[in-house]
């Protein structure tokens, strides 16, 4: 700054900007499906039956696997679920999931579902996987049975968090990648960048309170990322229960205008967009995420990264998606994937807590 008249006034020193290497390593997922020499043989004869086996068979791999990167895109190193209660006597038992913690996408269809349990970063299953054998949608409440060997641990427990097997070690280290609510969450260290030390690398948080997301609370909590740079539209990812409570705010307070026809009443909606500081703001009902939460995230400013997106192309071996299995008698098919998320604009971010619909 100079005043006018100053004349050739000196100047200040630079400040240089700050940049970081964020680095950003893909996690493997790999999913096999067999199908015996009998069925493959009754299914090929005709080309069509062959087709319809084998289609059902690649659906369903592709379907499971792509759930399961969902999911992990979302609660990546946070844990599918923590509960309120466990309670086991022998090789079986059950453990009640916490209603915020709750999302029924997660659970869906999880029979024969193979999961660790842990306190802290200690795991409590060290001889085997938990298998999951049933899980109530309504109660929240998931049966399993475990090996002899964890017995004394596992029935001694009475909360525990839930992770997908193999996806977290002893000690807080990770096979799996780091999920938004990882990223949102995260205040040390994280891609090889401490947001203790870079305050743009933290994301934000805000609670609700124990009550219903609102759009009020929603345009409130803008406040925050827009302050710290968002001026861009956000995608809301929300459970179906949050999205119900939404649409329903914005259809109570709808006003009818010379559209309004006597002989139909259209109501209710499938998308729901709104706006506020920083623009749209498009509303996104997801399955997979727990009750209690809610993301908010720049869409443009996410990006998965790694080697290899979902298929079942073996690397290496070009097309070939069948292998033999060894001392079976069938074959089977492998679907894999490398990647990782990564939010380039954590601090543009924002986790909403403590939802109660």
């Amino acid at each position: 700054f100079a005043a006018s008249g100053d004349g050739a006034f000196a100047l200040n020193s630079s400040i240089p900007m700050t940049t970081k290497n964020a680095l950003v390593v893909g996690s493997q997922i790999l999913l096999r499906g067999s199908m015996s020499y009998e069925v493959a043989a009754k299914a090929n004869t005709s080309t069509k039956a062959f087709v319809d086996a084998t289609s059902l068979m690649v659906q369903n791999m592709l379907e499971s696997m792509t759930r399961k990167v969902e999911i992990i895109s979302l609660y990546g190193q946070s844990g599918i679920a923590a509960t309120t209660a466990v309670a086991a006597s022998g090789t079986t038992g059950t453990f009640t999931v916490g209603i915020g913690d709750w999302a029924i996408g997660i659970w869906a269809g999880s029979e024969n579902l193979q999961i660790d349990l842990f306190t802290g970063t200690t795991l409590i299953n060290t001889t085997a996987a938990v298998v999951v054998t049933a899980v109530n949608f309504i109660t929240r409440v998931v049966s399993f049975s475990c090996n002899s060997g964890d017995t004394t641990a596992i029935n001694a427990l009475t909360v525990a968090d839930v992770y997908f097997f193999g996806a977290q070690l002893t000690g807080g280290s990770f096979n799996e990648m780091a999920g938004m609510d990882k990223i949102i969450s995260n205040t040390g260290s994280l891609f090889g960048i401490d947001a203790s030390v870079y305050a743009l690398w933290k994301g934000n948080s805000y609670a609700v309170g124990a009550a219903a997301l609102t759009v009020d609370k929603v345009i409130t909590a803008m406040n925050i990322p827009v302050g710290l740079g968002l001026m861009e539209k956000a995608v809301l990812y929300v459970s179906p229960l949050t999205w119900n409570s939404l649409a329903t705010e914005i259809t109570g307070n709808r006003s009818y205008d010379t559209s309004y026809k006597t002989d139909k009443n259209s109501n209710g909606t499938q998308s729901i967009s709104y706006y506020a500081q920083n623009g749209e703001i498009e509303l996104v009902s997801n399955p997979c995420v727990k009750q209690g939460e809610a993301f908010l995230f720049p869409k443009s400013r996410v990006k998965r990264l790694g080697a290899q997106d979902i298929s079942f192309k073996t690397p290496g071996r070009g097309d070939e998606i069948f292998r033999q299995l060894d001392g079976q008698a069938g074959f089977e098919m492998r679907c894999y994937t490398d990647q990782a998320m990564f939010v380039e604009t954590p601090a543009r971010c924002l986790k909403f807590t403590n939802i109660v619909n």
